[in-house]
């Protein structure tokens, strides 16, 4: 949720988002606060700046993101949900059904929980990433008549300028570095799920 892998130095590394840590027990998603006392903004600018100098589409992706980070709010969820609807803009996603879960107000956990998200939104099937077959239990879905579809996600390769050996698993930041937004378009046009 706070942080994001890229490349430095032909390595991967995770660019971090400050969060607070001081409270005690748990907090939900929707509630982890920004440590804005630190000057991160700054500090990740600098760090993509050095490490993606040789990257095609550094000025313009650098103006991207000073955009999506002169946001300004205290909550990760704000902040990450901002990125993602100014992102679904840019690369013409609909954003008209996405839903936030906890305004759905889930009362479940774990695989009940999914369940009951995908009941909430009517719908008749649930997509999941590969991780999940290490804490899902796949049969509850079956039993409930959902669908359980895994994503298999497959990652385009592209030529990463700091980097010899292709490394997966990078950010969206990575592939604009790259690609610019146009060819990071026809990227996402290439590989998109057929609705």
């Amino acid at each position: 949720m706070n942080r994001a892998k890229i490349i430095i130095q032909g390595k991967e590394h995770w660019l971090t988002i400050p969060v607070k840590r001081n409270y005690s027990g748990v907090k939900n998603v929707n509630e982890i606060e920004i440590d804005n006392a630190k000057d991160w903004k700054s500090d990740l600018m600098k760090t993509l700046k050095i490490n993606y100098s040789p990257a095609a589409h550094i000025n313009e992706t650098l103006a991207l993101l000073k955009d999506l980070f002169s946001f300004e709010c205290n909550l990760l969820i704000e902040f990450n949900l901002n990125i993602i609807y100014k992102l679904c803009e840019i690369f013409n996603i609909s954003a008209d059904k996405f839903k936030i879960s906890s305004k759905l107000s889930p009362q479940s956990f774990a695989t009940d929980m999914l369940i009951d998200l995908v009941r909430k939104v009517d719908g008749k099937s649930y997509l999941c990433g590969g991780g999940s077959a290490k804490y899902q239990e796949d049969e509850k879905f079956e039993a409930e008549g959902i669908n359980l579809i895994y994503q298999n996600f497959q990652q385009p390769v592209y030529v990463q300028s700091n980097s010899k050996d292709f490394i997966f698993g990078t950010s969206i930041i990575d592939v604009l570095m790259n690609c610019g937004v146009e060819g990071t378009q026809e990227i996402i046009n290439k590989f998109q799920i057929p609705s």
